[in-house]
C-alpha cells in the first residue's frame, strides 16, 4: 500500500510540472493505465452490478472486489474530468450511482447503455463508471456531500446531478446545450 501511495504522489507531482501539452499525453497515458486496470474488473464483475445485487446474496469475494473497483473507478473518473477540461471536450465523464434494492436502478443501468449510444453518435466518449450508493467508503462520502446525493438512482454527469430515474433523452439533452 505504502508503494502505491507513493506512486500516486510521484504521478501527482509530475502532472504538476507538466505544461499543457504534455499534460495531455500524460493524463492519456495513466487514463489507458487504468482502463487496462478497471478491464480486470469489468471480466471479474457482472455486466449490471445494480442487477446482480438485486436478484440476490453477494458473496464477501464480490464486495472485495466490488471495493477494489470503486477506487480504481474513482480515479479514473477524476482523471477523466481531468481529461476533459485540459485536454479533450468531448469526454463525458459520468459517475452513475444505484443501491441494492432500488426497483428504478434497473432500469436505469439500461438507460445508460441507450446514452452512451447516443453520445456517441455526436461525437463524445462517454465514460460511464457504476458506483454503489450505499458502500460506505469516505472518498464516496465527500462525493456524496459534495453533490448532495441521497437517493438512487443519482447520475453526475458534466457536474450536473440528475436524481431519481432519468431517461436517455434527458441526459442526452443535457450534453447537447
Amino acid at each position: 500500500i505504502k508503494y502505491d501511495v507513493e506512486n500516486l504522489q510521484l504521478q501527482d507531482m509530475l502532472f504538476l510540472t507538466l505544461g499543457r501539452k504534455e499534460s495531455c499525453k500524460f493524463l492519456s497515458s495513466l487514463m489507458s493505465e487504468i482502463e487496462n486496470e478497471l478491464s480486470i474488473f469489468w471480466s471479474k464483475l457482472p455486466p449490471r452490478l445494480e442487477e446482480y445485487e438485486f436478484f440476490g446474496e453477494v458473496p464477501e469475494s464480490y464486495i472485495k472486489l466490488k471495493k477494489d473497483y470503486t477506487f480504481v473507478a474513482l480515479r479514473a473518473w477524476i482523471i477523466s474530468l481531468n481529461l476533459k477540461e485540459q485536454c479533450d471536450p468531448n469526454i463525458l465523464p459520468v459517475l452513475y450511482f444505484y443501491s441494492k434494492n432500488c426497483e428504478e436502478c434497473l432500469e436505469q443501468g439500461y438507460a445508460m447503455d441507450r446514452f452512451r449510444v447516443l453520445a456517441k453518435s455526436i461525437g463524445k466518449t462517454p465514460m460511464v463508471f457504476t458506483l454503489d450508493l450505499e458502500m460506505d467508503e469516505p472518498i464516496l462520502s465527500v462525493i456524496k456531500k459534495i453533490y448532495n446525493l441521497t437517493e438512487a438512482p443519482s447520475i453526475i454527469l458534466d457536474s450536473k446531478v440528475f436524481r431519481g430515474f432519468t431517461n436517455e433523452t434527458i441526459l442526452f439533452n443535457s450534453i447537447k446545450s
